[in-house]
């Protein structure tokens, strides 16, 4: 089992528990995903999944936000994003895709059903 911000890490491509709190809690906002994570009692370290003691479900896009809040803390070349608004709403999506497509040293790229939104 993975907490929160274990899944931020492992999404960024980093070793667990290396990447400072400030920095999860950086990629989180700009996911649109710090309030989700904010409302959870153990905040970072709540576990994912509500099969475990003390975890917590997530709902689609929830799960969505935190992932891509991986994505934004890397600090890979390369990011392939499948769908990566499938299950947010239009105003989330627009933030979201924003902080994706801020400029940056590396290629983004998209693989879509929805070429409306991106």
């Amino acid at each position: 089992s993975l907490s929160i911000g274990q899944l931020v890490e492992f999404g960024a491509g980093r070793d667990l528990g290396s990447l400072p709190d400030a920095d999860i809690w950086r990629a989180l906002e700009r996911a649109q995903a710090k309030r989700a994570v904010e409302r959870r009692p153990f905040g970072l370290n709540q576990i994912y999944g509500d099969s475990f003691k003390h975890g917590t479900g997530l709902s689609g896009g929830e799960y969505q936000r935190i992932r891509i809040a991986g994505i934004l803390a890397s600090d890979r070349g390369l990011w392939l994003l499948d769908e990566p608004t499938s299950q947010q709403d239009p105003i989330r999506h627009e933030r979201i895709m924003a902080e994706v497509l801020a400029p940056r040293d590396g290629t983004t790229v998209f693989v879509t059903h929805q070429l409306a939104k991106c």
